[in-house]
């Protein structure tokens, strides 16, 4: 599994780095939830072994939702990555929050 992602993978799919392979065959054979943040590299192995999976903005909103930081913190810890160049689903938390109850 873990030289298919990294050396040999599917026709058509980009080779993935070392990290993404080790923790999907980790996922995949101890069936735990795996903490992603760039799904787009790794959609096709998600998919292809059902795996479950959380993201950074996942993580903050069940953090908000239970009451463990404030909104304001969840909203500096986001427009923090921002500034870093990670890639996040909204410019902003309260737009993902939004997105999520529609």
């Amino acid at each position: 599994m873990f030289k298919e992602m990294t050396q040999h993978p599917d026709a058509g799919i980009k080779v993935i780095g070392d990290g993404e392979a080790a923790s999907i065959s980790i996922a995949k054979y101890r069936g735990c939830i795996l903490a992603i943040n760039n799904l787009k590299d790794i959609c096709y192995y998600v998919t292809k072994y059902q795996l479950e999976y959380v993201t950074t903005a996942d993580f903050l909103y069940m953090a908000v939702n239970r009451e463990i930081i404030l909104i304001e913190t969840a909203e500096e810890i986001w427009g923090r990555m921002i500034q870093s160049k990670r890639k996040l689903p909204f410019s902003t938390f309260s737009e993902y929050c939004s997105s999520i109850h529609r």
